[in-house]
C-alpha cells in the first residue's frame, strides 16, 4: 500500500488568542477526483475548535461528515441540528454543531478498539448528502466541563452560525 492521500500541512499558526492548522490530502482522487482541505481553529479566549472542510473537485459525490465518540458517551440530538455528547460521570459536555445548512444527523453504532483485540461498543455522529463540488461544511466543536453551565452554549452556536452566513460562505 503506497502513499495515494499523499497528506500535507499546507499552513500553521500558533499566537495568543488562537492556533490554526491547515492541511490537505489527495485520497480520494483515484475514485472521485476530490481533494479535501481542512481547517482546524481553536479560540483561545472563547475555548471552542471550528473545523471547516473545503472539497473540490467535479460533479456530484455523496459526502458523510462523521464525528465519534468514546464508549458510554452519551449523544442527543438537539433542536438546533446540534449534537450533545457527555459523559455521565463528570458531567462533561461536548456539543458539535454544523454552521452550514446540514441535514438531520444519523447516529451509528460502531467500535473502538483501545487496546489489541478489544473491542468496545460507541456511537458514530453521521451528516451524509448528496452535492455538487465544490462544497464546504462548518462544524462548531465546544467543550463544556463538569461544573459549568452550558446555558450559553446555543447562544454561541447561533452567534457562530449568523458570522460565517454574514460572511457569505
Amino acid at each position: 500500500i503506497g502513499n495515494e492521500a499523499r497528506p500535507r500541512v499546507l499552513s500553521w499558526k500558533s499566537d495568543t488568542e488562537e492556533d490554526l492548522i491547515v492541511a490537505e490530502h489527495y485520497g480520494y482522487q483515484k475514485l472521485s477526483q476530490v481533494v479535501h482541505r481542512r481547517s482546524v481553529r481553536f479560540d483561545k479566549r472563547e475555548r471552542f475548535w471550528i473545523i471547516e472542510d473545503s472539497l473540490t473537485g467535479k460533479g456530484s459525490h455523496d459526502f458523510s461528515f462523521r464525528f465519534h465518540f468514546a464508549p458510554e458517551i452519551e449523544t442527543v440530538q438537539r433542536p438546533d441540528g446540534s449534537v450533545k455528547a457527555w459523559d455521565k460521570m463528570n458531567r462533561a459536555r461536548l456539543f458539535v454543531a454544523p454552521l452550514n445548512d446540514a441535514p438531520k444527523p444519523e447516529f451509528d453504532q460502531g467500535f473502538v478498539s483501545t487496546d489489541y483485540g478489544a473491542k468496545r461498543e460507541s456511537v458514530i455522529v453521521r451528516w451524509s448528502e448528496q452535492v455538487t463540488v465544490p462544497l464546504m461544511r462548518r462544524w462548531a466543536i465546544i467543550p463544556v466541563r463538569g461544573d459549568e453551565d452550558d446555558a450559553e452554549t446555543p447562544t454561541l452556536i447561533t452567534r457562530l452560525r449568523d458570522e460565517y452566513q454574514a460572511a457569505g460562505s
